[in-house]
């Protein structure tokens, strides 16, 4: 996660590497009562603490989808700067990742 967060910003968006950091944060013990207001945390306040934490980092740092996500400009930002392959690399990582700790989140316990 730290590594796609400094390739953020090295492309110069400083809004995704923010996120990642955000997760980071999460994984690291970082409270989530604020989180926990939210709609998943009606459903899931009785999750393991560490299976919150991987629950919501995972969604916090999903930022793949349309417009506007991390696989629309950024793409070709990363290409620009010659480091596409690096962008490729990050997001596939970053995606099964997610994946993973999602599954594992909600099924492990």
């Amino acid at each position: 996660m730290n590594r796609i967060a400094i390739l953020a910003d090295k492309i110069d968006f400083q809004n995704f590497g923010n996120i990642f950091r955000k997760a980071i944060d999460i994984l690291n013990g970082e409270k989530v009562e604020n989180i926990q207001k939210t709609f998943y945390g009606l459903y899931f306040s009785e999750l393991p603490k560490i299976n919150k934490h991987l629950f919501y980092a995972s969604d916090i740092s999903d930022v793949f989808g349309g417009m506007g996500s991390w696989n629309d400009s950024p793409t070709y930002y990363a290409h620009k700067k010659g480091l596409e392959i690096e962008y490729d690399n990050l997001s596939e990582e970053l995606l099964t990742q997610i994946r993973l700790a999602l599954l594992y989140s909600v099924n492990e316990w």
